[in-house]
């Protein structure tokens, strides 16, 4: 069976620059690019440098809501 596809909303390929081709399947650590190819992998510590300065970073945080005291 073939590993399904998930793309990256609003990600913009840092190789040739086409916005919602950028995807990953069952490795997350791993982003390719469907209409070039390119291929890009994610530090292995939090808040290392980029492999190449082309490459964009994303951090996703989760905010609670303070609850009424």
């Amino acid at each position: 069976m073939a590993a399904r596809k998930r793309f990256i909303a609003g990600a913009v390929c840092p190789e040739c620059r086409q916005q919602d081709k950028l995807y990953i399947e069952d490795d997350p650590t791993i982003a390719r690019c469907n209409a070039c190819g390119y291929e890009m992998t994610q530090p292995d510590e939090a808040g290392a440098p980029a492999e190449s300065p082309g490459e964009q970073a994303v951090t996703l945080v989760n905010f609670d809501r303070k609850k009424d005291e």
